[in-house]
Formats: C-alpha cells, sequence, structure tokens
C-alpha cells in the first residue's frame, strides 16, 4: 500500500516537473519568436521540430505544448506588459534547475536563429531569459564570436 502511495506521488511530482518545464520553454518561445514583433513560419517550424526532440528526452503531449505557445503568444500580442510578465514568472520556476534552464535557452537560440536573422530584439529577449534563469548567455551561443 506505501509503495502504491510513494509510486503515485512520484508520478505526481514528475508530471508536475514536466508541466512546469513545458509552460517555461513555451513561454521562452513566444517571447522570443514576437521579439520583433512578427512570428515567421521558420520559428513555429522550428518551435516544432524542437518539441519532438525534447519528447524523445522527456514524455510531453506535443497538441498541449503547442496549446501553452499559442495562449502565451496570444498573451504577449493582446497586452504585452502583462502578457511578458507572465512569461518571465513562468520562466523563472527553472530558475533552480540548470539542465532545464539550459535546455530552454538553447531552444530560444534555435527559434532565433530560425530564420538565419539573429536579430538584437531577439537576442536581448533570450539575454532577459538568461537573467531569469540564472544563467550566462556566453555559455549557449547567443553571441556571435
Amino acid at each position: 500500500m506505501l509503495n502504491l502511495v510513494r509510486e503515485t506521488l512520484d508520478g505526481i511530482r514528475e508530471r508536475s516537473k514536466h508541466k512546469t518545464f513545458v509552460e517555461a520553454a513555451m513561454a521562452a518561445c513566444a517571447m522570443v519568436a514576437l521579439a520583433d514583433e512578427e512570428q515567421r513560419l521558420s520559428e513555429l517550424i522550428t518551435r516544432d521540430r524542437v518539441l519532438v526532440r525534447i519528447d524523445e528526452l522527456r514524455s510531453i503531449n506535443h497538441d498541449q505544448a503547442v496549446s501553452v505557445y499559442d495562449s502565451f503568444a496570444h498573451q504577449i500580442c493582446d497586452d504585452p506588459e502583462a502578457g511578458r510578465a507572465r512569461a518571465m514568472a513562468s520562466i523563472g520556476a527553472l530558475a533552480g534547475d540548470p539542465e532545464a534552464a539550459g535546455l530552454v535557452v538553447r531552444m530560444c537560440v534555435a527559434i532565433g536563429r530560425a530564420d538565419q536573422d539573429f536579430t538584437a530584439r531577439e537576442r536581448g529577449m533570450v539575454e532577459a531569459i538568461c537573467r531569469q534563469l540564472d544563467v550566462h548567455p556566453g555559455d549557449f551561443e547567443v553571441y556571435d564570436i
């Protein structure tokens, strides 16, 4: 009986960690994709490709992740200040997890570079996300050197 309870609690914790990761990752991707006020098809395709790769590492629901992304994107478009604040709060939930934070930043860089033009606004957004996650942007190829 105790093992069943323990397994159930472990499963709940694991799903909660996945939900937190998906929310933070999709919030970050939406912020970068909308940094120059225009989502490009190449950015959305890159988001989907990244989700497929992440699904191989962590069990996530692709449709739910896209829905979370769309929700953040709409909020950012409808009320940029409040939408970005909500997105940053979700992103900040990963600040104590260097592995997850690094993965989110790599996703952001991929989104920013998807159209072969990593603009100053996109780079600035990735830098802000790095600050929120307490990681250094230089560790994740944010800068072209």
